[in-house]
């Protein structure tokens, strides 16, 4: 953290956000991610030129259909506990 910003500082910022909805309560308290709606809308609607996006239904606040080439999965789509550049 920078000088004068402390880690408990930083949490009652989150938690304000999160209780003027700001970000998903639901999704903080259950997976301890900060999403959207809107902040899904921008992301989807940015990559839908992409030939194929991931994604897993555990995060998914809005409706894709209206989205392309999307690929659902309802796992930990990208989502890895291993350092790809550690590995031998």
């Amino acid at each position: 953290m920078s000088e004068g910003c402390t880690a408990d500082y930083v949490q009652q910022v989150v938690d304000a956000l999160l209780e003027r909805g700001f970000f998903s309560k639901a999704q903080y308290e259950k997976n301890g991610i900060l999403t959207s709606e809107s902040i899904q809308d921008h992301y989807f609607e940015a990559v839908q030129q992409r030939k194929c996006v991931e994604v897993s239904t555990d995060y998914l606040l809005i409706e894709i259909s209206k989205y392309k080439n999307l690929y659902v999965d309802g796992s930990n789509v990208g989502i890895s506990t291993e350092n790809v550049d550690m590995k031998t």
